[in-house]
């Protein structure tokens, strides 16, 4: 008990551990297991207070933490747009690309879809878009489009180890889907920030392009993948299987993880040349 009370005694310790609960709380949001991890919390709260273990203050105060943390996270993240009242229906969408099309099936596209206007009601939400018709290959981020096809509420999770479609998208702040076969472009004039995205990915098609000349699949989606993220070349589905498994699938994305890792590892090795702060972090 004295060997707790110095360790909570810790500033540093005393911190993380509550931001450890405040996470929690919002992962608990995310993962639709807050019942679960409040009925872990509950007794956690019990087992302590009738073992006096920890000091009875910090375990209200972590159990505050913890609720506050998903009600955050309840009132701050949208469950539904102005798309939603339309679907299930079939219906005539006008709106911007605002992601880069995955094209990594030729037959098919899918995309996140700014919509402004749904059967002539102008509207401000966003969709994802499956777009199976022709010219799939020439669409790029930025483009504005008109798409006629069915407007549907993606799928939600029937038991606890199935996957939430919907809780995903909702991630991106998208709560339906499109599906269509009918696409038309329209003469709209682009921005600086689309004009400069548009000519940023058609760099990293040229450079997936040179790759592909001197590499061979699934080498060549497996580079893609490490360089630009699985969505600029899908690697076969066995090998993205294979990175499953090992738990290495993180690999394949360049995440912001990635970069964190390479610029600690350049952050350190600088440092250790003891290189002047300022360009150790300009060249980082």
């Amino acid at each position: 008990m004295e060997l707790l009370g110095k360790f909570l005694q810790n500033k540093n310790i005393l911190m993380f551990i509550t931001t450890m609960f405040f996470m929690c709380g919002i992962l608990s949001y995310f993962a639709s297991g807050f019942l679960v991890c409040g009925l872990i919390i509950t007794i956690f709260t019990i087992v302590i207070i009738i073992k006096n273990l920890i000091p009875i203050k910090y375990v209200l105060l972590w159990v505050f933490i913890f609720y506050f943390g998903f009600l955050n996270a309840y009132f701050r993240v949208q469950n539904s747009d102005e798309l939603v009242k339309f679907a299930p229906s079939k219906s005539v969408i006008k709106g911007q690309i605002v992601s880069i099309p995955d094209t990594s099936n030729v037959l098919k596209t899918k995309f996140f879809l700014k919509v402004f206007d749904i059967n002539g009601t102008d509207l401000n939400a966003k969709t994802l878009v499956t777009y199976a018709g022709k010219d799939v290959l020439k669409l790029q981020i930025g483009d504005f489009v008109e798409l006629n096809g069915t407007l549907k509420i993606p799928f939600k999770a029937t038991n606890p180890s199935q996957f939430d479609y919907s809780a995903y998208l909702r991630n991106f702040n998208t709560f339906t889907v499109f599906y269509s076969e009918n696409l038309k472009l329209l003469d709209k004039e682009l921005n600086f920030k689309w004009e400069f995205l548009q000519e940023l990915n058609k760099v990293r098609d040229k450079i997936i392009s040179v790759h592909a000349k001197y590499l061979k699949s699934p080498n060549l989606e497996i580079l893609g993948g490490i360089v630009f993220g699985d969505d600029a070349v899908s690697p076969p589905e066995y090998i993205k299987t294979s990175f499953v498994n090992s738990g290495l699938l993180h690999i394949l994305a360049a995440s912001g993880m990635n970069v964190a890792f390479i610029y600690g590892f350049w952050f350190f090795f600088m440092k250790r040349l003891k290189a002047p702060y300022k360009f150790t972090i300009i060249s980082g």
